[in-house]
């Protein structure tokens, strides 16, 4: 009877694991057409060039400058052994089948695999350093304005 039981529950669970895997598996694709990875990776990439624009801004003795290249050195590794692609993967796999439905991963999937799609993500990096920099002259312009704003605060009595 136990075991009657039991292979019932195996049998009845089957659909269930079939759709988890299912939706791993798409999620997995999705990210694929994507390019999470190489997003991924260039992002630690620019981590590592935003420190050494940092370091080479800052005035320090040559000892100094070789420690702080040391210490970028491990800084630099620490964040590619965490960040490694291979120990992440599994996290956005999961994070994708998390929030989207089977359907939702399916249309992802047809549209990146298109070629609208592929060509949407090849520009997708040209659209973002563009927005990035737009966003950066406004700043520039918002910067003078803002600290006439806190002058003006700092100046005014109540």
């Amino acid at each position: 009877m136990k075991i009657s039981v039991v292979l019932c529950c195996l049998i009845m669970a089957i659909p269930v694991l079939s759709y988890a895997g299912e939706k791993e598996d798409l999620a997995d694709e999705c990210l694929n057409l994507t390019g999470v990875q190489k997003a991924a990776d260039m992002a630690v990439a620019q981590m590592s060039q935003v420190y050494d624009q940092l370091l080479g801004k800052i005035e320090m003795s040559e000892k100094q400058k070789q420690r702080a290249v040391e210490l970028q050195n491990k800084l630099q590794q620490l964040i590619l052994d965490e960040l490694n692609w291979e120990k992440i993967k599994t996290e956005y796999i999961m994070l994708y089948a998390n929030t989207y439905t089977i359907e939702e991963l399916k249309g992802m999937i047809q549209f990146y695999g298109s070629e609208v799609g592929q060509s949407i993500m090849q520009k997708l990096p040209i659209v973002t350093q563009k927005s990035m920099l737009m966003i950066q002259e406004k700043m520039q312009a918002i910067i003078p304005k803002g600290q006439k704003l806190i002058q003006d605060f700092e100046n005014s009595t109540d």
